[in-house]
């Protein structure tokens, strides 16, 4: 079976691993999985927008999801 290099993946494990220390969890209960969820989510999502996305995307899609000057909404 071939081996797959996983170095470039490094960075995103140690976010994640970060993560899973620092963060309280009560286990055995909905809230404790959904809080763990939340916190994985929004490390994942920052470390992608840091290292992954061009720079600009982040500001392209802010503009894209505001509302239009002069609209109602």
């Amino acid at each position: 079976m071939a081996t797959t290099d996983l170095t470039a993946l490094q960075p995103l494990a140690a976010v994640i691993e970060r993560t899973l220390r620092t963060t309280p969890v009560q286990l055995g209960t909905p809230e404790g999985i959904t809080d763990l969820t939340a916190a994985l989510t929004t490390a994942v999502a920052l470390y992608t927008a840091r290292n992954v996305l061009p720079p600009g995307a982040l500001d392209d899609l802010r503009r894209a999801a505001a509302p239009a000057e002069g609209s109602d909404s």
